[in-house]
Formats: structure tokens, C-alpha cells, sequence
């Protein structure tokens, strides 16, 4: 499947940006005085390749970063939404941006939009269908809506 062999295709040069962006990843102390943890930043992200994305938040989710949601995130970006949520956090004025997946091919386009749902919280697939599915139009969900599931950044 086209899928499969282009994440293997991409693969080692998404680890190596990923470890990049990983060593450049602000320090923040955690809540409960431990050693700090490193923190990823999201402002104004118009997404890309769901492969890329997905590859990112594995690793994300495997170092314990934690995610600050402080803009735009669109597309692949919504990604993250399925990391852990004591990992994220929201900023006033964030918002998300949802469409189907785009691709070569009916049958990539498919993959790509189911594992996208699968990987989504359960609040967030609730709103994508209460908001008429994944379509090629962007679909925007709020920070008022958001807010009800993710903690504030100021909260944690």
C-alpha cells in the first residue's frame, strides 16, 4: 500500500527531524516540582502530511513531552489531539482545523482518514461527526469547545 511505503520511505528522515526538534524542545518544570520535561509549542501549524505527523507525535508520546496549543492547528496537526491528555494543554484563542486527508489515491485518502479517526480522542471523533464528517472543507473547532476537554495551560 502507497501509505505503508512512504512512511518507510520517509521514516529516517522524520526521526531525524523529530530528534531535532526534540533537542531543540523548551524545558518546562512539571507540576509536581519533578525534573522538568520538555515542551513542544503549537502556533499557527497548517499541518501536512499525516504520515509526518503521525510519526512526530510517536515520538512525542514516547519522550513525555507535553504540548502547548497556542494557535492554529490544522489538518495533520490535529494529530496531537490523540496524544495523552496530562501531555496537552490549551492557551486562550487556540483552535483546530479538520478536513479529509488528501492523496493520489481513493485508496491512500482512506487509510489515511481512518487511522486519523482512529487515533482521535473519542470527544474529538463526536465532534468531527456531530460537524457532518471529514470533507474537503475546513471544519473549525473552537477553543470554547476544546476547552471543555483539555486542561488550560494556566491550570497545570
Amino acid at each position: 500500500m502507497r501509505f505503508t511505503r512512504a512512511a518507510a520511505l520517509l521514516a529516517p528522515a522524520l526521526l531525524v527531524l523529530a530528534a531535532v526538534s526534540a533537542a531543540n524542545a523548551k524545558d518546562i518544570a512539571s507540576k509536581d516540582g519533578a525534573s522538568p520535561r520538555a515542551e513542544v509549542v503549537i502556533r499557527d501549524d497548517s499541518g501536512g502530511y499525516v504520515v509526518g505527523y503521525a510519526m512526530r507525535a510517536a515520538q512525542l508520546k514516547r519522550s513525555e513531552t507535553h504540548v502547548r496549543f497556542a494557535g492554529r492547528c490544522d489538518s495533520a496537526c490535529t494529530i496531537y489531539l490523540g496524544l495523552p491528555k496530562s501531555s496537552l494543554c490549551l492557551e486562550r484563542g487556540a483552535y483546530f482545523r479538520f478536513h479529509r486527508p488528501s492523496a493520489n489515491s481513493a485508496a491512500t485518502v482512506s487509510e489515511a482518514t481512518r487511522f486519523m479517526m482512529q487515533n482521535y480522542p473519542s470527544w474529538v471523533r463526536q465532534w468531527i461527526a456531530d460537524s457532518g464528517g471529514l470533507t474537503s472543507s475546513l471544519k473549525t473547532m473552537d477553543f470554547s469547545y476544546a476547552s471543555r476537554y483539555l486542561p488550560l495551560c494556566t491550570d497545570i
